[in-house]
Order: C-alpha cells, then sequence, then structure tokens
C-alpha cells in the first residue's frame, strides 16, 4: 500500500471524512481541524477494543435494548472541529448503515495507549461530552485493569469514578457489566 500524504493545512470536518475516504486514508483522525495519524498499536491495545466491544456487545443484548455496537472504524464528530475514531462506541438512536459517522452516540470507549493517553483524557474527554448524546465515556487501562467511567446525569453534570472491579453499571441505556468482562483478552 502506499504511503497517503496527510494534508498540513485546517479542515472542516466534513472536509476531512471526504479526504479520509478519497484517499483511502485510515488510522487518522481531524483533532482541531487538523489530520492527525494515528501510531500502530499493540497486541494488547486490539485485544482490549475487541473486549469492550464484545462486552457491550453482550450487554446490550441482554438488556434487551434497542442499541448499537460498533467497534473501531466509526468516526464521531464533535463541536470543535474534530472527528475521532473511538475504539467502541454505542448508539441508541436510529443508526444509518451508509454513513461513516455516528450522529448520536451514547457510549464512547477509548483504550489507552502511551501516544494518546494525553489526548484521551484531555482532549477526547472535553470533546466527546460536547455532543449531546453522550452520556458514558469510558477510558480502558488495560495494563491496570481499570476502567475509568465518565458519566453525564440527567442534570448535566459529569461525574468521574475508577472501576476496578465488580459491575459497571450504563444508564442509560440500562446494561450491567461484569469488568472481568473488558480484560476477557
Amino acid at each position: 500500500m502506499d504511503a497517503i500524504d496527510i494534508p498540513t493545512e485546517k479542515m472542516t470536518p466534513d472536509d476531512f471524512l471526504r479526504w479520509s475516504q478519497d484517499a483511502g486514508a485510515e488510522r487518522v483522525e481531524l483533532l482541531n481541524g487538523f489530520v492527525v495519524q494515528m501510531m500502530s498499536e499493540t497486541a494488547r491495545h486490539n485485544r482490549a477494543k475487541f473486549a469492550a466491544a464484545k462486552a457491550l456487545e453482550r450487554a446490550v443484548e441482554q438488556a434487551g435494548v434497542s442499541c448499537t455496537t460498533f467497534g473501531d472504524g466509526m468516526s464521531v464528530r464533535t463541536p470543535d472541529d474534530s472527528v475521532f475514531v473511538p475504539d467502541t462506541a454505542v448508539q441508541c438512536a436510529p443508526v444509518d448503515l451508509s454513513s461513516v459517522e455516528l450522529h448520536e452516540p451514547l457510549i464512547l470507549v477509548e483504550v489507552f495507549s502511551r501516544s494518546t493517553r494525553q489526548i484521551d483524557v484531555g482532549v477526547k474527554l472535553m470533546s466527546y461530552f460536547q455532543i449531546p448524546s453522550v452520556r458514558h465515556y469510558l477510558m480502558i487501562d488495560a495494563d491496570k485493569k481499570l476502567i475509568i467511567h465518565h458519566r453525564r446525569d440527567d442534570a448535566g453534570e459529569i461525574i468521574m469514578r475508577f472501576v476496578p472491579d465488580g459491575i459497571l453499571r450504563l444508564d442509560p441505556p440500562g446494561l450491567s457489566i461484569p469488568v472481568t468482562a473488558f480484560f476477557d483478552i
């Protein structure tokens, strides 16, 4: 595969999504209008993303809720001219199967890596909660087997808690997931 020329000029989210599709660009995100290439991931990181998607998919099925779970690859646009690709996402609104982006994600998940940890805990945390539909942002530390759960309550307040074990409850949409399911790697 040929290397892709990464644009250096500022782009709108629409231009970025068009460019990334036309160029066949994978593993890129738009951060405040500028294209950022993501680093290669370790096997641990990849397996942790897969485990998170499986755990959420199982919980959605068990709860019998009308939600769709997505693995890595779907774009999420934020109001600050960024387009991120979360490691896992859940949307409980109708899904446009021809779209490359989720318009109303409810749960977003990022698995920590050395190259993205600071972005995950800073920029993405603030950007994701600018999306009105987002109620849960899970940051997963696969090395420490720890979930950091940020939840927006009905009043709009963001509450953070560390979840090293037990059951992770995500309401809405009414999911209960054993923390160990996220680390089944």
